[in-house]
Order: structure tokens, then sequence, then C-alpha cells
């Protein structure tokens, strides 16, 4: 695959892929399982294949990102911190 496939590839996909962590329905449902603002809920979403972390963890594994956001804003980023067992992060219901 060369460079510009790859490039044309993601420029097709990424709409869909950004939208679940941007849409309204989305921060309804981050509301009401406790996370506060976009930084948790969005660093929520993005760490759930991860399982229970620590925010350590999440912020190691956004290393792209600003510390401080992923750390404090994502603090309880797959809600391990909230002490939850579940295999599913920050369970909705």
């Amino acid at each position: 695959m060369q460079p510009s496939d790859a490039r044309a590839l993601w420029q097709g996909l990424e709409p869909y892929h950004s939208m679940i962590y941007f849409a309204p329905e989305g921060f309804e449902e981050y509301t009401v399982i406790g996370l506060e603002g976009m930084g948790q809920g969005y660093f929520a979403a993005r760490s759930a294949a991860i399982g229970a972390a620590t925010a350590e963890v999440v912020t190691a594994t956004f290393f792209n990102f600003h510390p401080a956001p992923s750390s404090t804003a994502g603090a309880p980023a797959s809600c391990g911190d909230r002490g939850e067992t579940s295999t599913r992060p920050c369970s909705l219901s």
C-alpha cells in the first residue's frame, strides 16, 4: 500500500470513527456513568478495549497527547479507578 492510498483510506473512514467519540448522545451517556467533560468521556471511550486500567496506563497508551488531559481529564478513563470489576469499562445502563 502506498502512503497516498493509506491517506485516502484514513480520510474516508475518519468521519465514522471520530463521530463515535464526539456525538452528543455519547456525552449524555458519559454523564450517566459519572464521567465529566469531554476529556473523561473521550479517553474512556478510546481506552475501553484495555479494560480496567489506571490513569497511568491510559496516559502511557495515549503518549501522543499531553499528559495532563489524559491523566487528569481522563482520570477514571476505563473506570478502573472507580472500583468497577466488570470486564466492560463503565457499564452503560
